[in-house]
């Protein structure tokens, strides 16, 4: 535990931050500038980009492990800012696509990992921390009306909003195509069609799981404050609310 201190550390501190720009109404400005500062600082290795002509960016929380394992690329949580800040001329070239998920699948998934799941000894300090006066996700979505909490849980990673990751603060879209998690075998398809230099097979989760559908964690009035959280990924990717 020790050995991670200086990232749970550092974790707390990007919290703090965030929620200070968050209160400011600079919550989106203060991602994109962190992003451009990591690719600055980190030195990303991109070569195997470079070689596949691809750049998938991966949104936490939506089944984008698999993908990863299938072009031999692993670069974790990095946004299209991010992406674009770190080599641009390889941007512009690059065919770039990603996946996105229902929102409100995607927060009972992020719930049931950040508690159960995650082998992060930075995600388990922070689980414990907020998530775990929770014992359930319908005591977690309803806590999402306070003020303080819904902050506190929209600063970690595995919660943030799915268009911060693949837009413009403007909204619109830095890829070329994204794809859904519940159609994903359609997209492998026109992917794979298309001709590039790998081919994806989504019969492969890396991490299936056996909850029951998302529809059951739900009651009218936390599916409305789930719907105003992430009111941004239901207009911009098209899912439904309610």
């Amino acid at each position: 535990m020790r050995r991670f201190e200086p990232q749970i550390a550092a974790a707390k501190a990007d919290i703090l931050l965030q929620r200070a720009a968050r209160r400011l109404g600079q919550h989106r400005r203060y991602f994109d500038a962190r992003e451009a500062a990591r690719a600055r600082l980190e030195r990303l290795d991109l070569e195997r980009n470079r070689a596949l002509g691809l750049l998938f960016v991966h949104v936490p929380k939506c089944g984008g492990s698999s993908v990863e394992a299938q072009l031999g690329v692993f670069h974790g949580h990095r946004s299209a800012v991010y992406f674009r800040a770190a080599d641009p001329g390889l941007f512009a070239a690059a065919w770039k696509f990603s996946i996105v998920r229902n929102p409100y699948d995607r927060l009972v998934s992020g719930f049931h990992y950040l508690k159960h799941h995650t082998r992060s000894e930075r995600d388990r300090a922070w689980a414990d921390e907020v998530l775990g006066p929770c014992p359930d996700f319908a005591a977690f979505a309803a806590r999402l009306a306070e003020p303080g909490f819904r902050g506190r849980v929209l600063a970690w990673l595995h919660f943030q909003p799915q268009w911060y990751y693949l837009c413009d603060a403007r909204g619109r879209l830095m890829v070329d195509e994204v794809a859904r998690l519940e159609a994903l075998a359609g997209f492998a398809a026109r992917f794979n069609a298309a001709g590039h230099a790998v081919t994806l097979d989504t019969r492969v989760r890396e991490r299936p799981s056996a909850r029951a559908a998302w529809q059951e964690y739900y009651d009218a009035a936390t599916a409305a404050t789930v719907a105003d959280l992430y009111a941004r990924d239901f207009a911009i990717f098209g899912y439904p609310t309610g």
